[in-house]
């Protein structure tokens, strides 16, 4: 998730600090990235809370494998 969130972080930095490179969209691309940004949070705080709210170690297990499978959706 660190790394996730530190690439993020790194190509909206990139954005900002090279805007000619993107011309007139350069306000679409940071949206963009920073909504990628937001639903990775986001996910992350509903595992999160999934893993915490599940009492027995099995479904702990299957829950936990099938939300890291909706995470590597982009």
């Amino acid at each position: 998730m660190i790394e996730t969130a530190q690439s993020f972080l790194g190509m909206m930095k990139y954005v900002c600090n090279h805007p000619y490179k993107f011309g007139e969209s350069t306000n679409g691309v940071f949206a963009m990235i920073f909504s990628s940004f937001f639903v990775t949070m986001e996910i992350e705080i509903a595992n999160i809370l999934v893993l915490m709210m599940t009492g027995d170690p099995l479904s702990l297990i299957s829950n936990f494998v099938s939300l890291v499978v909706i995470t590597q959706f982009d």
